[in-house]
C-alpha cells in the first residue's frame, strides 16, 4: 500500500477504478496516550452521537472519546454489555435449513434470523 511521504495517507485503489485517499493522522496518534479531563454531559453527548445517523458526528465522537479513557471507559463500561453467544444447536439447526428448498418461504425465517439469543 502506497504511502504519502510524510506517513499521514495511504493510497489505494478498487477494481472498479475508484481511487481513495486514507487520512492515517488519528491512527499515528496511538503511541500518545491523551491527558483530556471531560464531563458527563460530554459522555452522554458523545454517546448520543454515536447512535445518531450522522457518520461523522459518531466518529467525532469515538475520537473524543478515545482521548478521554480515564472518563469513557467506566462509562462504556457501564453501557457496553457483553454479546451473549447464540445457541449451538439453534445454529446448528439453521445452517441445516440453508439445505431446504422452502427455506425463503417458511414462516418466521426472518424473524429468527435476526435473533440469536
Amino acid at each position: 500500500m502506497p504511502l504519502s511521504l510524510d506517513g499521514r495517507r495511504a493510497f489505494t485503489v478498487v477494481a472498479d477504478g475508484t481511487a481513495l485517499v486514507w487520512d492515517l493522522t488519528p491512527a499515528r496518534r496511538l503511541g500518545e496516550l491523551p491527558v483530556k479531563e471531560t464531563s458527563a454531559k460530554e459522555l452522554a453527548a458523545w454517546w448520543a452521537d454515536l447512535a445518531g445517523a450522522d457518520a461523522a458526528r459518531a466518529q467525532r465522537a469515538v475520537w473524543a472519546l478515545a482521548d478521554a479513557p480515564k472518563q469513557a471507559l467506566p462509562f462504556l463500561g457501564q453501557r457496553l454489555k457483553p454479546i451473549v453467544p447464540p445457541d449451538d444447536k439453534r445454529v446448528r439447526r439453521w445452517i441445516a435449513d440453508l439445505d431446504n428448498d422452502d427455506f425463503l418461504d417458511a414462516p418466521g425465517r426472518t424473524r429468527g434470523a435476526g435473533s440469536v439469543r
